[in-house]
């Protein structure tokens, strides 16, 4: 009778090192092992969670509280997700509520305490963030933690009166990293292009990188969705930015530099460009040489991969003229290292003797 049970352990073991996902139509499950501060000896949990195909919410049922005495109220709530981990709300079941431990009294949940506490889950800096299970070891006089808890710093405006614990609780798991990460994961693998074209039409404000981490993981192609990226290319973070340049080619990297007009984000395009060995002279029509920021780093990368083509020489010499001196100087020393023709070594000692005191 030994074989049956060793196959049902290693069927546990397996079960929850390599987490299974369902799909029943409308409904798609997986589950992970998670770790939680609460847990004691740095334990873990396998959680459960369902994907709405339709909304893409997350769902997953928790306890309310990890209680370290016998005289709490745990009941089960459900925390939901968007599709991109983001906490939206905690759902109680019908006929139950969450407790409060308030001068010796135990307490039902207002309509007020919930309002706060959703405050609190929403709050992915929160200070609960910094407690441990030893910051929450209570007493049969403290049921609630709040003694320990003020000991890292917790003040009453942190989590509702009376319900430490369970905001401790639930917070951890409402803004769990990992938890969060995986829902992404989870929500990238349904997306098609279809799905994805709309999304990015949909103006979410993750949308944006949501599609592009997908890109970047699959292997996809950027052409089909260039479109929506560079008529929002303004719109961009700076991390979604380099995201996109990391998607795209030469020639739609010189139509990113042409579109965008937001200076940041034109610096960290300039920087990924200058960063590459291969030179393209088509970038010289990008650049704003009406800023010496973009002129002066033009040119130092010019000089440092020792640029020397009639092209760029040509392209450079009008330059000259540029009414700020700083910007024509960066130009004119670079044009000094470089062969050039008879007429534009005329145009360069014109320059000399002009700006002579600027040299």
């Amino acid at each position: 009778m030994m074989i049956p049970k060793l196959l049902l352990v290693l069927s546990f073991v397996m079960y929850c090192l390599f987490p299974v996902n369902h799909d029943s139509g409308k409904v798609q499950s997986f589950q992970k092992m998670l770790s939680h501060p609460g847990l004691k000896d740095e334990g873990q949990q396998l959680l459960s969670f369902e994907i709405d195909k339709e909304t893409f919410r997350v769902s997953s049922k928790v306890a309310s509280v990890m209680c370290y005495t016998n005289q709490c109220k745990i009941i089960s709530v459900t925390l939901v997700w968007d599709r991109y981990g983001n906490f939206l709300k905690v759902d109680i079941p019908k006929g139950q509520s969450l407790e409060k431990h308030v001068d010796g009294q135990t307490l039902a949940f207002t309509v007020k305490d919930y309002k706060r506490l959703s405050r609190i889950l929403k709050n992915d800096i929160s200070k609960l963030g910094e407690l441990t299970y030893n910051d929450l070891q209570v007493d049969e006089e403290d049921l609630d933690g709040y003694s320990g808890a003020t000991r890292a710093f917790i003040g009453e405006k942190d989590v509702v009166k009376g319900a430490t614990l369970t905001c401790f609780t639930l917070w951890h798991w409402a803004n769990h990293p990992e938890i969060k990460e995986e829902i992404r994961s989870q929500n990238r693998k349904l997306l098609t292009e279809t799905s994805s074209k709309e999304l990015l039409a949909s103006g979410e404000k993750d949308a944006q990188l949501f599609v592009l981490e997908s890109l970047k993981l699959s292997g996809e192609c950027i052409d089909v969705y260039w479109n929506d990226y560079i008529q929002k290319a303004n719109e961009l973070t700076n991390h979604e930015m380099l995201l996109l340049l990391q998607l795209t080619n030469d020639s739609q990297r010189q139509e990113l530099l042409q579109r965008l007009t937001n200076v940041t984000l034109r610096t960290t395009v300039l920087n990924y460009i200058f960063s590459e060995d291969d030179y393209n002279e088509n970038w010289l029509e990008g650049i704003h040489f009406n800023s010496y920021l973009e002129a002066s780093k033009l040119t130092d990368y010019l000089s440092r991969n020792n640029i020397d083509t009639p092209n760029t020489t040509s392209f450079l010499v009008p330059k000259l003229n540029a009414e700020n001196v700083l910007i024509s100087r960066s130009i004119y020393w670079y044009l000094k290292s470089v062969s050039h023709s008879k007429q534009d070594q005329k145009v360069l000692k014109k320059y000399e003797k002009k700006h002579k005191k600027n040299l």
